[in-house]
């Protein structure tokens, strides 16, 4: 990918403060000058790319996203992922997703067109639950990458509802630590604290857990759906999955859930219980480390 520089003043710049960082990096930098946020980037002549800069959680998404490119790229599912060109950080903090740009509008964008009667906007509305429920089932039936592990794709913190600030604050090595924590939670309920859930024996599903208008694009001319928000998508028990779409206060989460095949969880009131006492506790890791074991203190 070869990038245009546009502000002379600020390569200069960055060229002292970031040495390491490629011509391309140095300008996507300089441009995404105004902070944490996604930009536009002119790119080679005529062309544009996408940019997302944020914390280091960007380089999990990037990831996720790139191996759902791979299996888009080399399979039947009929999924459409933007490719990732790149994932740098400047060297003060700042991580920088670069990616295929989309010329298409987000579902919200389409819906929220000025001067749609009510009708049209209803049979938009429409459109939008079926296109993105079948976009979720077609992900949540994606193979899953090699290994047991849970989360983003190589590893990281889950990103999801259940979590304080929807961010695990451990990274879990798979579902049994997982399930350790949750049973952390429950133990801490006033009445039967003895019920546990068991994660590791189900089904594990990549998730997305921020389904939005504004996370999917709408190319109406040819019918496709470009899903373009990843930080939010991990390999989970099938619990996890259940407990975003079954529990879901957003009316219209609830309305792609009843287009998709997920069953309910049996162990969902109890997921739920324990995600009122993560949330509301303060207690971040309740003292577990990444296996879910009680952290040794020395």
């Amino acid at each position: 990918m070869t990038l245009i520089h546009t502000h002379t003043q600020g390569t200069q710049l960055s060229q002292r403060i970031h040495p390491t960082l490629t011509t391309a990096q140095r300008h996507v930098v300089d441009f995404c000058s105004n902070g944490p946020g996604t930009y536009i980037v002119p790119s080679s002549p005529g062309s544009q790319v996408f940019v997302k800069r944020g914390d280091p959680s960007l380089e999990a998404e990037a990831r996720t996203q790139a191996y759902l490119y791979a299996q888009a790229q080399s399979s039947a599912f009929d999924l459409h992922v933007p490719k990732v060109y790149d994932v740098f950080n400047d060297g003060n903090g700042n991580t920088y997703l670069v990616m295929e740009y989309i010329p298409a509008p987000s579902f919200h964008a389409w819906i929220s067109e000025p001067d749609l009667s009510a009708e049209e906007r209803s049979r938009r509305t429409d459109v939008a639950i079926d296109a993105i429920a079948n976009t979720v089932e077609v992900l949540l039936q994606c193979p899953l990458p090699d290994g047991n592990g849970i989360g983003p794709v190589g590893g990281g913190y889950i990103q999801h509802s259940f979590f304080c600030m929807e961010e695990a604050p451990i990274s879990f090595v798979d579902a049994a630590a997982l399930g350790k924590y949750v049973n952390k939670a429950l133990k801490r309920r006033p009445r039967r604290p003895q019920d546990r859930v068991s994660l590791d024996t189900e089904a594990r599903l990549l998730c997305p857990s921020d389904v939005s208008l504004k996370n999917f694009l709408w190319d109406s001319v040819n019918e496709r759906v470009w899903m373009v928000d990843y930080q939010h998508v991990n390999v989970l028990p099938h619990s996890f999955a259940s407990f975003y779409f079954h529990s879901a206060p957003d009316p219209f989460v609830e309305a792609v859930a009843k287009k998709i095949s997920l069953p309910v969880s049996s162990q969902l009131n109890l997921l739920q219980s324990a995600a009122v006492i993560v949330i509301q506790s303060g207690i971040r890791s309740f003292g577990l480390d990444e296996n879910g074991d009680v952290k040794s203190r020395r």
